[in-house]
């Protein structure tokens, strides 16, 4: 047996040093680390998002460093073409020219009012020297590198119409938008190129004239232009003749529509992650929709003719009728009824024809009936048909007298429709007073009496057929 007793029953006591140690449930402790895990991603973050702005700020100051004095560059090239005079050598002034449109395509912005002086000298260099010696100076500056097999003047033109004619087009300035359609209007002269293959036939007219107006009909917004620069108010006669020059151009092409494609174009464009985490990506406003074909064709040019020129406000009383019979001369009214047959419901008639629209296309297509008045009556009633079927029948009620009482017996479904429904069913229908007017005005009994289509239409058969048998006489 063991008697070590000394007497003292109690346990020692042991005392913690580090004070009362708090019991923790494990719910609280994986909060706790799920609450620290997000402050330390979210100083990952702010680092990172500092790094960024810090690098971009630094980018962005040495890009304004380059275009400051990529403009002093081109202030210098630009006094060197003045001094120049029409004695002097050919190729002096294309080294120069070429130079001074490389460097204005880097530092361009058309909101830098010293951007635009600038860029409307060089437009007037152009312009001159065009008027001079106008086949030499195109076959020149759209001859082919032979080293690279690659027409990089011919993209310059192409570039130059993008991010700086265009653009220009769209200031409020005259001083700005007249160069710029007059320059954009002999670039896109198919009979310029056709004169210099008339003197070289090495030279392919229709191929550069084609890759042209591809490049502009695809990969610009060439054709929203037009049309806001038609939706201007009080639009100059100057402005609208240059318009209707371009739609000429651009109607006359002919097939084949397919052209030598070069070097650039085989490239694919950098992805964004190819350019790094500072690529730059387009304003919604600015940026050029993209396009689903790979080529032009007749019908495309005619879709957009239909789509965004033919749909402007009252487009007989912005145009002259000259103009819109030099339109005709190259797209007949049999052309645009058929395209309004084809081109019905087809994704970019969705997207830009609203029940406006339509009437506006409406109104503008019978009115330029009187100008040629030698169409199909059959392909003119399938258009009218399916514009008609997609307006609403408030359209076509005349303004003074769209009661409130009118317009609820129109739209009631049944006798048994509450007032309510049929005032708001009323009010979510707004139609411009202006184009009713004009529907009304047109489709009036009267009005059809003395402008039916179709009889204008029999009335020109019947005096060609009465010019014919009086002839045989």
């Amino acid at each position: 047996m063991n008697f070590n007793f000394e007497g003292n029953y109690k346990p020692r006591r042991n005392i913690n040093l580090g004070g009362v140690r708090t019991q923790t449930d494990k719910q609280a402790l994986m909060a706790k680390a799920q609450s620290e895990r997000k402050l330390r991603e979210r100083e990952r973050l702010r680092l990172r998002g500092a790094t960024k702005i810090q690098s971009f700020y630094r980018g962005r100051k040495v890009a304004a460093a380059l275009h400051d004095r990529q403009r002093i560059e081109f202030g210098d090239s630009i006094s060197q073409i003045a001094s120049l005079t029409r004695s002097s050598e050919l190729d002096v002034f294309l080294r120069i020219i070429i130079k001074s449109t490389r460097l204005l395509l880097m530092f361009f912005d058309v909101q830098c009012p010293t951007d635009c002086a600038q860029a409307l000298q060089l437009i007037h260099a152009l312009l001159q020297r065009w008027q001079m010696q106008d086949t030499v100076f195109i076959h020149l500056f759209l001859q082919y590198d032979e080293d690279e097999e690659i027409d990089s003047t011919l993209w310059l033109f192409k570039l130059l119409i993008k991010k700086v004619l265009l653009p220009l087009a769209l200031t409020e300035e005259s001083d700005y938008t007249c160069p710029a359609l007059h320059l954009l209007s002999t670039i896109m002269d198919p009979d310029v190129y056709a004169s210099i293959e008339s003197k070289d036939a090495a030279f392919s007219s229709h191929e550069v004239f084609v890759s042209i107006i591809t490049y502009c009909t695809l990969n610009t917004r060439l054709f929203h232009v037009m049309r806001h620069l038609l939706l201007s108010f009080n639009i100059p006669p100057e402005r609208c003749h240059a318009v209707t020059t371009i739609l000429s151009h651009l109607l006359s092409a002919q097939p084949p529509f397919t052209y030598h494609s070069a070097i650039l174009s085989r490239y694919p464009l950098p992805t964004p992650s190819a350019m790094g985490l500072f690529s730059y990506t387009p304003s919604k406003s600015t940026r050029t929709p993209p396009s689903k074909h790979t080529e032009i064709s007749q019908q495309l040019l005619a879709e957009k003719l239909v789509i965004h020129i033919l749909t402007v406000p009252f487009l007989m009383d912005r145009m002259p009728k000259d103009d819109i019979t030099q339109i005709l001369r190259h797209v007949t009214l049999d052309t645009i009824f058929n395209t309004v047959v084809v081109s019905y419901n087809n994704e970019e008639w969705k997207d830009y024809m609203n029940p406006d629209s339509i009437a506006l296309l409406l109104v503008n297509l019978n009115q330029m009936i009187p100008i040629q008045s030698d169409f199909s009556p059959s392909i003119y009633t399938d258009a009218v048909q399916l514009l008609l079927a997609a307006l609403p029948s408030i359209y076509f009620v005349d303004p003074e007298h769209q009661s409130a009482d009118k317009m609820r017996m129109m739209y009631s479904d049944s006798d048994d429709d509450s007032d309510e429904e049929d005032v708001a069913m009323i009010e979510s229908i707004k139609v411009d007073d202006g184009i009713t007017s004009r529907l009304f005005s047109l489709y009036d009994k009267e009005s059809m009496d003395d402008h039916d289509p179709l009889a204008i239409q029999e009335g020109h058969d019947s005096e060609q057929l009465t010019v014919s048998s009086l002839a045989n006489r």
